[in-house]
């Protein structure tokens, strides 16, 4: 386990470098948290440690982020938050989704754990339901539509089921929190869901690209300033989150 003072960190996921810095606003005093090739970061929130990591993209970076993260550091919980696209119409921009199970589509994930959190997020109006992590991103409106009558999933992500297969390994409980951006009856265009690279990063030469097209700039903007308003909608259920962790007295473990 690597050097650290006091009790060991929440493990928290996200996939995004944009996500990574939202939350990293959050944490006190933060400092790098050496993770192999993950960029993670070190800080305290509400009094608790938290370990912030960005996987990149895709279940398998997640799972693989979660279990070194929970191996070198001792993570008691690993979460998975970040943006996810909705399937239940009723879902809009900047709403919490707090999903009861997370359902992949090749394999059984463990359920996520509730740890009494539901009741100390109600003031962020979470939604339950389930999330299915899928294998590419869900970009039109049919897609998503069909993926929900074939799930009945509320919201679409791509790492969850990740983080909860590391949890089963690992022994430890495990959550996902997730902001909607994109929804059920809104398509995500093409170019700009390819400005995102595996590991997280921005792509500047496909985000100029798409900026090249005649809706670009107007699809761009308005994701942008969505996706501004949903990190930080997702910073706050963080700090609720970590809070009510440290309020509980025994968290319980994965069986």
């Amino acid at each position: 386990m690597a050097s650290l003072s006091g009790p060991p960190p929440l493990g928290v996921l996200v996939a995004l470098g944009s996500e990574r810095r939202a939350l990293a606003r959050v944490l006190v005093a933060p400092r790098p948290g050496p993770l192999g090739p993950f960029p993670a970061l070190l800080g305290q929130a509400e009094g608790q440690w938290v370990l912030l990591v960005q996987a990149g993209l895709g279940a398998t970076r997640a799972r693989e982020a979660a279990l070194l993260a929970g191996r070198r550091y001792g993570c008691p919980a690993v979460w998975s938050l970040g943006l996810a696209g909705g399937l239940d119409p009723a879902l809009r921009p900047g709403d919490l989704l707090l999903p009861d199970a997370v359902l992949p589509l090749d394999a059984a994930v463990p359920a996520p754990s509730g740890h009494g959190l539901r009741a100390a997020l109600a003031s962020l109006a979470p939604c339950g339901g389930s999330l299915v992590t899928a294998t590419a991103p869900v970009l039109t409106v049919a897609d998503k539509r069909a993926l929900r009558a074939a799930t009945g999933a509320a919201g679409v992500d791509m790492e969850a089921a990740g983080v909860g297969e590391a949890a089963a390994r690992l022994g430890v409980p495990w959550l996902a929190l997730k902001i909607v951006l994109d929804t059920a009856d809104r398509a995500l265009p093409p170019a700009l869901a390819a400005c995102a690279a595996a590991d997280g990063s921005l792509r500047v030469s496909a985000l100029l690209a798409a900026l090249t097209r005649p809706a670009g700039v107007a699809a761009a903007a308005r994701l942008a300033g969505e996706s501004r308003r949903a990190l930080r909608a997702l910073a706050r259920a963080l700090r609720a989150a970590v809070g009510a962790w440290g309020r509980l007295d025994r968290p319980t473990p994965v069986q």
